[in-house]
């Protein structure tokens, strides 16, 4: 049997000190029961596995202009409704947000082989990942009693794979994303395995926590997402996250040196695709480059806040690149208004690239942006690690709130390439 949920949510307050109270209560409860007896009614609806139902006027979402979010159990597909929002509540009574609940995720795909190691095989339509929610609580919620929430696009859950700090755990059934929690000060991993789900260009999770009567509250600043490409899909997503709850975004998977023949059937040659006016190389390094890896990603952000890229979700990790990252920020109109690269080729194999390392010596042709492209990074080569947060891209960002895009691509010369996990961290 195929069937799905989609579960929008309303946002309340995202960049608080306090809780945010999201505008809605289960229909099968009623407001009625909002008074005296809510807690009584609403525990005892969560013993039995209550899933709250849907409800009217969803309000804005963190993903904006998303599509069908599907929460599916193994032998799922993708078909159905079954959308499931939060409605108002009267406000006659205590506000159960009001408080200093703190914490935060950090998300994290991982394309393993059957070892544990990073898989040399790319991600395509039916690979399996492996997800690592790391949760943190500085400041628990009442009674430490929580949720943590997952909206996944493009992916297909295995509920029966959940782990908690490497126990097996389960989730309720049927699962819409929202698991019950303790969210006691510390902190924890929530893993578990899903599936691409189709050739749709990019597969994404965004993991965040909730605690409060019926989980209408959300824990400020406390959403991470990852989004990664899926072989041979370099179109723009349609949907638009929020920044301003988020602490990290992974923007790419970890590929281990390997040809890149694969990669270049799939994805082309630079001049294959929108992002194809680049001239890269040199004397000691030419050739064509090929495209590893680039997601597109659109975003909205107001708060001011420091944004850098590191290894880890949780910053304070290296990274690197064979041969280069480039990083571009596009306005409203898909229009490059900036751009930036690595500066250095970082290559493992090839001798040319040790004494003196090869330089980027990037920039578009003529027919490409009006833009130069800056090297943010004055290292790299040789494979060498990138120091966390020295790639700053906070003064390059809109803060108003206004939608831009972020294109993340890996590119590689055409012999043998190589990239670490890369995140956008916010602080």
């Amino acid at each position: 049997m195929r069937e799905s949920a989609t579960i929008r949510f309303d946002r309340r307050g995202g960049g608080q000190a306090t809780g945010s109270r999201d505008r809605c209560l289960p229909v099968a409860v009623g407001r009625g029961l909002l008074f005296g007896v809510r807690g009584l009614v609403l525990s005892a609806l969560l013993s039995l596995g209550f899933v709250p139902g849907a409800c009217a006027d969803a309000g804005q979402e963190i993903g904006v202009d998303a599509g069908n979010h599907h929460y599916l159990p193994p032998d799922a597909g993708s078909g159905g409704d079954g959308a499931v929002t939060d409605a108002g509540a009267d406000g006659a009574v205590d506000d159960p947000c009001v408080g200093s609940a703190k914490g935060r995720t950090g998300t994290t795909l991982y394309v393993l082989d059957d070892q544990g190691n990073d898989s040399v095989d790319p991600i395509e339509e039916g690979t399996v990942v492996t997800v690592s929610v790391r949760i943190t609580i500085d400041n628990p919620p009442p009674g430490n009693v929580g949720y943590v929430e997952l909206r996944p696009f493009n992916l297909r859950l295995d509920t029966s794979s959940f782990a908690l700090d490497g126990n097996p755990f389960s989730v309720p059934d049927p699962f819409v994303g929202r698991i019950p929690l303790t969210l006691a000060a510390g902190s924890s991993e929530l893993t578990f395995k899903a599936s691409v789900d189709s050739r749709t260009s990019t597969i994404e999770l965004d993991a965040f926590l909730r605690y409060g009567p019926a989980a209408v509250c959300s824990v400020p600043e406390s959403h991470s997402l990852a989004v990664l490409q899926v072989l041979g899909g370099v179109t723009k997503g349609s949907r638009c996250y929020n920044m301003d709850d988020a602490r990290s975004v992974q923007v790419t998977p970890a590929i281990p040196l390997q040809s890149t023949g694969r990669y270049q059937t799939a994805n082309g040659f630079y001049g294959d695709v929108v992002i194809g006016n680049l001239v890269v190389g040199g004397p000691q390094c030419p050739g064509p480059s090929v495209l590893v890896h680039q997601i597109t990603k659109c975003f909205t952000l107001t708060k001011q806040a420091r944004i850098t890229l590191s290894g880890n979700a949780y910053g304070g990790t290296p990274w690197s690149v064979d041969d280069l990252l480039l990083v571009e920020v596009l306005d409203q109109d898909d229009q490059v208004v900036s751009a930036f690269t690595t500066y250095q080729v970082a290559n493992k194999v090839l001798g040319c690239c040790t004494n003196p390392p090869c330089t980027s010596s990037v920039s578009y042709v003529p027919s490409g942006p009006n833009v130069s492209i800056e090297n943010e990074i004055q290292g790299g080569g040789d494979n060498g690690e990138i120091a966390p947060a020295v790639f700053d891209l906070t003064d390059h960002l809109p803060h108003d709130g206004h939608h831009f895009s972020l294109r993340f691509t890996a590119i590689d010369q055409g012999v043998q390439g190589e990239l670490s996990r890369v995140f956008i961290n916010l602080d």
